[in-house]
């Protein structure tokens, strides 16, 4: 086969500084050797991650924002686990809820748990797309329950609760009522949210 440059009329510098780019996107895989060459390989997840995640703080998107879309992508995600989870997802569903309860008592290591069961949710979605979305944003999440305000033992109590009830729907394959509990859920916590960070500063710019 010729190569790409006689193929294409384009320099051989051009196109190495092309294949460069692709490669550094994910999009390629260079190979040195005797089977040397670049091939198509399919993106991963971190390609949307980092240019989602320098959307986000370039734009200064604000918490509320934030909450919304939130909110939407945690209710579809909720509804997708019920529809689509598998025994070993519900295994991990009921591991991760255990260990949010265990670790109750010390908020480190509760906000840690807590976080890990919402990205078991959604992995439980099965859908590629909203787990890139929500890897991003899962880091402005533990951010937004890192406050004095979700340091109380009735809020803690009433996550717990409400964990439980959307694993319960999850589990039975009741897609509406997860949905419903979890936009229930994560609309309350957003409410908390934005009234501690009314006026706060996120990486360093006002919200």
């Amino acid at each position: 086969m010729a190569p790409a440059s006689s193929q294409t009329g384009l320099s051989r510098a051009f196109v190495r500084e092309a294949l460069r780019i692709l490669e550094a996107e994910g999009l390629i895989e260079t190979h040195a050797g005797r089977s040397d060459g670049s091939r198509v390989s399919r993106p991963a997840g971190r390609e949307l991650s980092r240019h989602l995640d320098l959307f986000i703080w370039g734009r200064n998107v604000g918490f509320e924002e934030l909450n919304e879309i939130r909110e939407a992508l945690e209710t579809v995600a909720a509804e997708g686990a019920a529809r689509r989870r598998t025994d070993a997802d519900l295994a991990e569903l009921k591991a991760k809820t255990v260990a949010v309860e265990t670790a109750v008592e010390t908020l480190p290591d509760y906000l840690t748990a807590n976080l890990d069961w919402h990205m078991a949710v959604v992995r439980a979605s099965h859908n590629d797309l909203l787990i890139g979305f929500m890897e991003v944003l899962s880091n402005v999440i533990h951010q937004e329950t890192a406050l004095d305000a979700f340091d109380s033992p009735q809020v803690r109590a009433a996550t717990l609760k409400i964990h439980r009830s959307i694993l319960d729907a999850i589990v039975a394959g009741d897609a509406e009522a997860a949905r419903r509990r979890m936009a229930r859920h994560v609309g309350a916590a957003g409410k908390v949210a934005l009234a501690a960070n009314s006026g706060a500063k996120v990486n360093g710019t006002k919200r």
